[in-house]
């Protein structure tokens, strides 16, 4: 009896609890039609005002406005997209595209990937009427929209693998672009015939019609079975983070089973609501004693989405979690204990950051801020501080490549380019890059670029709340990520950016974290806004006058912002308002004297030696912008002139201004850009003669130091190369200051190499500088005069204005290395010491050369040098350690008047006629440009 009492008594339990568990299952049921019955509504609502806000297609701008900052915070974010209504995006082509939609496909995603240079290559289908849209780098590297981190060798290689596409047509990124941003139309079919693009305009390109529809509906169907399968968990018994992990795997299995990542991304997209559910679970049980299984493996599965690409999945999952977990230290294990399971979360997340796997972490990291939890936030941040250090130094190595064979290519100009004419240069530095290695230096930089700025975007919002908790770490190395992207030539703009957020009122506790020193402003104006407002006008330039006015806005943006500076916005509205200013006195038809008048261009120059870095950039930037809304007004060049010629600010400021439209020829693509520069050619000749440059180049060789110069340019050693590069009327600009400029800048900025024979290293590298040179258009006999070492170095034959045929024929003049005539080499070298000190230029110094060598070359000539060798060798050494030293060549003269006068009048005596003709007068010479061989005089 007691057996049966008990069996009936555990069926009557057992029926207890399953009308219990029925009973909440009832009840969690209810409540879940209850919550979609309300985010019904709230979509209804919100669909209303988007209506109301944007019309029938909601933009990006209205849906921010609509739904505002908090809107994942408030756990409702059941299916974003589908409350927003916005659908799959369509098939469309370069006339019927619109930039900005909403319904971003692969036409509209390649043209926000692609760089200046860059070409947007759409592609035929051969399975159905839509294709697909790629960008071709410059160095025929191909990157698909779809998979951006992975790029294709060349074209060949990329069709080869996408065998279905065919028929590449290639449009430039600066025109394509601009034919997006016109409206559809006859306006934008105008601009299509113009640039010869009817045959291709109306090739639809897309994602596969039927291929996108197909993910997007077993994405769906995924997301819907895992909402099931959350649903069955809880129905029996399960806790909220099983059911996660029950949920996350049914979306692992469904991502998994196409071998495509844009397949993820439509089940991410799918699956906003339960990201929701998910990150709750796994944010409260990171609050636990012990990390599990469960937990480990459901964070794994949720990050795989996170990283998928979807913004609006990891937002979802960052916020909830974020919600959930706790703000206390993390336990490690130790001895045998369990592992806490915080610190089984932040294991994880630091493990997936020093992948470079940065998304929930950083998505976290910020909500965790945004929560003020800044204890559990110190566990993240110093992994995301060195995902982004490790990708800092990538570009750091990768541009310090790139400078490197900059500089390799300016000491090979200066060499070898004043033999050469414009078009030969541009040809000459064209083969230069074309090089697989020198191209592999430059496609490097371009993705360190890139991968900097996109690390940098994922992770600053998180860094920042570091930085505002008080670690130091995340605040220092944001700025020195910051000033990288300032000196990168295709993302100088985030670095402007970035000032304006810290400038505002509302981002003060960032502005004071990164303060810590107190000298925060004066990093911001030389360390960041100096280096990036030369880059981001380079880039404008090149883009045409709208980005040049988008760059002026940009400024104006921080100037009003900028309530955290005491000192930017004033620097800064100078330069604005003057370039407002010539557009409307230019558009006026005012006159020179009136423009002059009320531009005061004289201020911006005012006291130039005393000018910190930024001031000089100011500077610079202002004149180029002056052009730049010169050429916008009709190009009135012609009225700007006499405004500009009140600015004496140097050769600094002329170098600084060639730099800027030399970058913009670097960066500029397609037709549109080449006419807008070409407009600024006349300009860069005016700012030339306005700044009285030849005086400036008198001033190297008569009374400046070399060193100074060199250090001031920088990297400015290729301006001929630049300027002949994308100038296309470059007869106009290259006259004869100019190019002097160019051997003076150039000659300085190769002390270090002779290139050719100099190591073993150069020697080796002939054969490549052969086939420049010969692509250049330079016949063999022209290439072997260039490629033999002479007795005195090619630079300083170029250094004292030697140019074209007069520059071979002194080389010709100069005995070589290794030659049998040791009384030839003797003269020659002779001849050249004996120019530079006498200043001598040009022709005058090669028939000086010719005269004193034909004259000398035998035992006689060297015997009766023998008596002029002690004045000659006296004077010229001891004036070489003197320029070594940083002396002025006033100040070098005045040192060794006595030694001068005795080399004087020994020349005089000794040479007689050839003196009289050559060095001719009773007066003393100032000495000229020396040699740039004596400052490599060993110590």
């Amino acid at each position: 009896m007691s057996v049966k009492k008990s069996s009936t008594s555990d069926l009557a339990r057992a029926a207890q609890e399953a009308a219990r568990r029925a009973a909440e299952a009832a009840r969690k049921a209810a409540e879940l039609q209850r919550k979609a019955a309300e985010l019904r509504q709230q979509a209804q609502t919100r669909q209303a005002e988007l209506a109301r806000k944007a019309g029938t297609k909601p933009t990006a701008l209205a849906v921010r406005q609509t739904l505002g900052g908090n809107e994942y915070s408030s756990g409702a974010t059941r299916s974003l997209k589908a409350r927003l209504g916005l659908g799959t995006p369509p098939a469309s082509s370069l006339r019927t595209e619109v930039l900005g939609d909403g319904l971003a496909n692969c036409l509209e995603n390649a043209v926000k990937l692609a760089k200046p240079g860059d070409q947007v290559v759409l592609l035929a289908d051969r399975r159905d009427g839509v294709g697909h849209a790629v960008v071709e780098r410059p160095d025929g590297s191909i990157i698909d929209p779809n998979r951006p981190k992975e790029p294709y060798a060349n074209l060949d290689a990329y069709l080869k693998e996408q065998d279905r596409y065919h028929s590449p047509a290639r449009v430039s990124d600066v025109m394509a672009e601009r034919i997006l941003k016109t409206p559809p139309g006859p306006r934008r079919d105008a601009m299509i015939s113009l640039a010869g693009l009817d045959k291709v305009a109306s090739r639809f390109v897309a994602d596969p019609a039927h291929i996108t529809a197909q993910y997007t509906q077993q994405a769906r169907q995924a997301a819907t079975d895992a909402q099931a399968a959350w649903d069955r968990t809880i129905a029996n018994g399960g806790s909220e983070l099983e059911a996660a992990r029950a949920a996350a795997q049914v979306l692992e299995d469904a991502a998994s089973s196409k071998n495509d990542p844009e397949f993820r991304k439509h089940v991410a997209r799918a699956a906003v609501d339960l990201a929701d559910d998910i990150g709750r679970a796994v944010g409260s049980a990171s609050d636990g004693r012990s990390g599990s299984e469960a937990l480990l493996t459901t964070l794994e599965l949720a990050s795989r989405f996170a990283e998928a690409g979807s913004d609006e999945f990891t937002q979802a999952l960052s916020t909830s979690m974020a919600e959930a977990m706790p703000d206390r230290e993390a336990v490690a294990p130790f001895r045998g204990r369990a592992q806490d399971a915080l610190h089984q979360v932040q294991s994880f997340l630091n493990r997936q950051a020093s992948d470079g796997n940065t998304a929930l972490a950083a998505g976290l990291a910020s909500e965790l801020g945004r929560l003020e939890k800044t204890t559990t936030l110190r566990g993240l941040a110093p992994a995301l501080t060195d995902a982004l250090s490790e990708v800092q130094g990538t570009f750091d190595e990768a541009q310090q490549r790139y400078l490197q064979a900059e500089a390799q290519l300016g000491v090979e100009l200066q060499r070898f380019g004043p033999a050469m004419s414009d078009e030969e240069k541009k040809a000459y530095v064209e083969a230069f890059w074309a090089e697989s290695e020198n191209a592999g230096i430059k496609r490097d930089l371009q993705t360190a670029e890139a991968e900097l700025a996109e690390t940098f975007e994922a992770t600053a919002p998180a860094l920042e709340a570091a930085a505002i908790a008080g670690d130091r770490g995340a605040a220092e190395q944001l700025m020195r990520s910051v000033k990288g992207l300032a000196s990168s030539q295709t993302h100088a703009s985030m670095a402007l950016d970035f000032v304006d957020h810290i400038g505002r009122t509302e981002n003060k506790a960032l502005f004071d974290a990164l303060n810590h020193d107190g000298k925060l402003e004066d990093t911001i104006e030389n360390d960041v806004m100096a280096p990036a407002l030369g880059n981001a006008q380079a880039a404008a330039l090149a883009g045409g006058q709208g980005d040049l006015d988008a760059l002026i806005d940009k400024l104006k943006l921080i100037k009003t912002n900028a309530t955290n500076f005491k000192r930017l916005a004033g620097a800064i509205g100078t330069v604005t308002r003057q370039y407002d200013t010539v557009k409307q006195l230019l558009a006026a038809g005012k006159t020179s004297e009136e423009i002059s008048q009320a531009l005061r261009l004289e201020d911006l120059t005012a006291g130039w030696e005393g000018k910190s870095k930024f001031g000089k950039a100011l500077a610079v930037f202002g004149l180029v912008s002056a052009m730049g809304a010169a050429v916008s007004a009709d190009g009135n060049l012609d009225r700007l002139q006499a405004s500009l010629s009140v600015v004496k600010g140097g050769l600094e400021l002329t170098a600084g201004v060639l730099s800027a439209l030399g970058g913009a020829g670097k960066l500029a693509s397609g037709t549109a850009a080449a006419t807008f520069l070409s407009k600024l050619a006349p300009g860069v000749g005016l700012v030339i003669d306005s700044i009285q440059l030849y005086e400036d180049i008198q001033k190297i060789r008569d009374g400046g130091n070399v060193g100074d110069y060199i250090s001031a340019f920088g990297t400015v050693v290729n301006l001929a190369g630049d300027i002949a590069g994308f100038v296309p009327v470059v007869g106009q600009l290259i006259d004869g200051p100019l190019t002097a400029l160019g051997s003076v800048i150039q000659g300085v900025g190769g002390l270090v190499s002779m290139t050719i024979n100099g190591n073993e290293e150069a020697r080796e590298n002939r054969e490549e500088i052969d086939a420049r040179l010969k692509a250049a258009g330079l016949s063999e006999a022209e290439r072997e005069i260039l490629l033999t070492e002479r007795s005195i170095d090619a630079t300083s034959i170029a250094a004292l204005g030697l140019t074209g045929e007069s520059y071979l024929a002194a080389l010709e003049a100069t005995a070589p290395i290794g030659s049998d005539d040791a009384y030839a080499i003797d003269a020659s070298q002779r001849a050249w010491h004996i120019a530079a000190a006498y200043g001598l230029q040009g022709d005058d110094a090669l028939h000086f050369v010719q005269d004193f060598t034909e004259r000398y070359n035998n035992v006689e000539g060297f015997q009766t040098l023998q008596l002029l060798y002690p004045a000659i060798e006296r004077f010229t050494m001891s004036a070489a350690v003197l320029a070594r030293e940083g002396h002025t060549s006033q100040e070098i003269a005045a040192e060794l008047g006595e030694e001068f006068g005795e080399m004087n009048d020994q020349l005089r005596e000794i040479l007689g006629p050839i003196y009289d003709e050559h060095l001719g007068g009773s007066a003393r010479p100032v000495p000229g440009f020396y040699l740039p061989q004596f400052l490599n005089l060993p110590d």
